[in-house]
């Protein structure tokens, strides 16, 4: 709660299987001191948690310096703008950020938030009209920052977390992406958010048991957030887990019955399971029309929906089009699935799904062809791992 240039930090400690409140506290004081607010409240968390803390992270707590009000304000909104989560929203939240800098020039959150923002924007994809930024402004953007963020602080782990994104998601760098995610761990072992980031990182090198791990890590530090319960999902189902993805899938829904990505998620592990009446509950409720439905189900290979894909198609005048090669994998229309599988790749769309290309199971369809190899080569990916036989579509 703020107040002029006051503010109170409220908080709870609870223990959430049974819904019992073990610690409450409330702190208050100058905003400039927010971070120093902050690491009180960690402090008290730990204590009351028995955490030990080592000589150095008692100095790193104790020793916090004031942030300009100003910056503070800019930083907290531009916050508030990622958490959107639309292209508009994450260029405003750059805006707030290069304002919070502006004000504070050593505020080393701030320049990891620039560092986001340019991470975001740049994967966002439209419909077929490319992303916001080009990778290069991207790496450049993000990179400064970062490396700004990291000379005021060395020892910030969102910086190193934030940068192993970078490599993740724009230079499809996911040996570096680990180091990097692994670097975030050492400095703050309890971030939900790098655990999270790290299973991505192992998931294109077909590391499953691996990324699975960390992915219920993350679940395990932050058992309600509804992007690393989402991701839990889907790395399940990358790994072709589908009966326990099913579960965790359903749990997530219950968790955030309106969130679109935990929607979209179920109602695709439905469709790959074959039970297409359940996916259609998931897919209402995510604004799915009947039409997109019977598309959707066609592209999955539900009977009696021949030529529903392309009776939707007609309804849309684009399309992002890595979607067009996913559906086109699911058709086997091969020919026109690689044609836009190019073309997602020259336009760099969506390439927070291009990234996992190589196991993807939307695409087992090709898996035998040639060309997949070929143009996982091409385009820098890793090579398709091994999959357990049961679970590619024969041709």
């Amino acid at each position: 709660m703020r107040w002029n240039d006051q503010i109170r930090i409220s908080a709870q400690l609870v223990d959430a299987p049974v819904d019992k409140q073990l610690w409450a506290g409330s702190y208050h004081g100058d905003l400039r001191d927010i971070v120093g607010l902050e690491n009180q409240v960690a402090s008290a968390v730990a204590e009351r948690i028995r955490i030990q803390l080592s000589p150095q992270e008692r100095t790193e707590l104790a020793d916090a310096r004031q942030i300009d009000p100003r910056a503070s304000d800019a930083y907290f909104k531009g916050n508030a703008a990622l958490e959107v989560n639309t292209q508009e929203s994450e260029k405003t939240s750059l805006a707030f950020f290069q304002q919070a800098v502006k004000f504070d020039p050593h505020f080393a959150r701030a320049y990891v938030g620039m560092a986001q923002s340019y991470n975001f924007l740049g994967d966002w994809g439209g419909y077929g009209a490319g992303p916001a930024l080009g990778p290069g402004e991207v790496i450049s953007g993000a990179d400064s920052a970062l490396a700004t963020a990291i000379e005021i602080d060395p020892d910030l782990g969102e910086a190193y977390e934030e940068h192993a994104w970078t490599l993740h998601k724009f230079r499809w760098d996911f040996q570096g992406a680990e180091a990097g995610f692994r670097r975030a761990l050492e400095l703050e072992p309890g971030a939900a958010s790098a655990h999270d980031g790290l299973a991505h990182s192992l998931l294109p090198q077909g590391r499953f048991d691996e990324a699975l791990r960390e992915i219920k890590s993350a679940q395990q530090i932050d058992p309600l957030s509804l992007y690393v319960n989402t991701d839990y999902c889907k790395i399940l189902q990358y790994a072709r887990q589908y009966d326990l993805a099913a579960k965790q899938c359903s749990a997530t829904v219950r968790l955030g019955p309106d969130f679109y990505y935990a929607l979209f998620m179920t109602a695709t592990l439905y469709e790959r399971k074959r039970d297409y009446a359940e996916s259609h509950r998931f897919w209402t409720n995510d604004g799915c029309s009947a039409t997109c439905i019977a598309a959707m189900d066609e592209i999955y290979g539900a009977p009696g929906v021949k030529g529903a894909f392309d009776a939707w198609l007609k309804e849309r005048p684009q399309v992002p089009p890595f979607f067009m090669a996913r559906a086109y994998a699911g058709l086997r229309r091969k020919d026109q699935a690689f044609k836009w599988l190019e073309k997602a790749y020259e336009l760099r769309s969506e390439f927070s799904w291009f990234v996992f290309l190589g196991v993807d199971p939307d695409f087992d369809s090709l898996r035998s062809d040639p060309r997949f190899d070929a143009f996982l080569r091409h385009v820098g990916l890793p090579p398709q791992p091994h999959l357990p036989s049961s679970t590619v579509v024969k041709n």
